[in-house]
């Protein structure tokens, strides 16, 4: 540890820790808003929202930051025919006291940047099989309207009254202009997404450990601290119970030393397979709660996350103890 110190001039003062809150580990979820109306395998059908709010989100009481996409439960939206369902289970879950509202945007972005010089969708590829952004009917992209468009739409149709919409979920390859990130802090809204951690025990090295998030200018993009189910299914090509094996990333990150908070990182399509519902992300709900005795569970899901990162980056650039920090 000393040589790391002083490689990387760390220096001595006492610095706050991202993954740590009263000596014991945090505890944390969020999810963005891919799939809520996306019909669940079995008898009736349900919502992948219903669902959701019924079976995991009311029966662990766990600090989770949700999401919606607007373009899935607007009437004008791809799927009007589910709109006034989609609304009303969004309604049911922004109103739980565990759940923190976010905006996975107004017509999730796949490729902010390109979308932003062209403000079309582009030509459809095998890397973008959507285009630039979903196909919401008459919508011309406007990162105006992905920021503050949606996260009005939120709070004005959605979240209870007096529960703002506090973050914004990157979508697609999660690499937002620095325009976009600025246009986040200048609204209000903290940013969460991208990065992750694929460590495992086929991959046991620190280079699948992402950092805390990258620059953009002189804003900043916080990463999740751990990687969705997309890693584990093969991007949600199987096998489906495969978000199971992110408990694996938990211990791996826990041991020998600390390096990321437990947090659970998934898309409310999870739920709408048979094997995915049996394997995930009940067990990952359960082992998470299981361990919430050594755990610290704060009551902001969000606070842990994008807004911790900002403190500590923040703290990183203070004097030192023997430079005069503490007087």
């Amino acid at each position: 540890m000393a040589f790391v110190q002083a490689a990387l001039r760390l220096g001595d003062a006492p610095m706050p820790d991202f993954t740590t809150r009263t000596g014991r580990r945090v505890l944390m979820s969020h999810f963005d808003g891919d799939g809520w109306v996306n019909a669940c395998q079995g008898p009736g059908s349900a919502l992948a929202g219903q669902v959701l709010v019924e079976e995991f989100l009311t029966r662990y009481d766990i600090p989770i930051l949700g999401s919606i996409i607007v373009d899935e439960v607007d009437h004008h939206g791809e799927y009007p025919a589910t709109a006034t369902e989609g609304q009303a289970w969004a309604r049911k879950m922004f109103a739980l006291p565990n759940i923190e509202v976010g905006s996975h945007t107004w017509a999730h972005p796949f490729n902010w940047v390109e979308a932003a010089k062209c403000h079309c969708r582009g030509q459809i590829s095998k890397d973008y099989p959507y285009g630039n952004f979903l196909p919401f009917p008459g919508y011309a992209f406007s990162t105006h309207q992905e920021v503050v468009g949606a996260r009005d739409y939120i709070e004005q149709k959605l979240a209870p009254p007096g529960k703002p919409c506090k973050a914004l979920l990157w979508p697609g390859d999660c690499n937002p202009p620095n325009h976009a990130v600025a246009l986040c802090d200048e609204s209000g809204l903290l940013n969460v997404n991208g990065g992750g951690v694929t460590m495992r025990p086929q991959n046991p090295s620190l280079t699948a450990v992402w950092p805390l998030g990258v620059p953009k200018g002189k804003w900043f993009q916080v990463y999740a601290a751990c990687s969705d189910e997309e890693d584990y299914t093969n991007n949600w090509k199987g096998p489906y119970f495969g978000f199971e094996n992110v408990i694996e990333t938990f211990e791996m990150t826990d041991h020998p030393r600390r390096l990321k908070p437990v947090e659970i990182d998934f898309h409310p399509y999870i739920v709408t397979r048979g094997g995915s519902r049996r394997k995930h992300p009940g067990p990952v709900f359960a082992r998470a709660w299981g361990l919430r005795v050594g755990t610290s569970m704060p009551n902001s899901a969000i606070s842990t996350s994008p807004r911790t990162a900002l403190t500590w980056r923040r703290a990183d650039k203070q004097p030192t103890r023997s430079q005069g920090w503490w007087t």
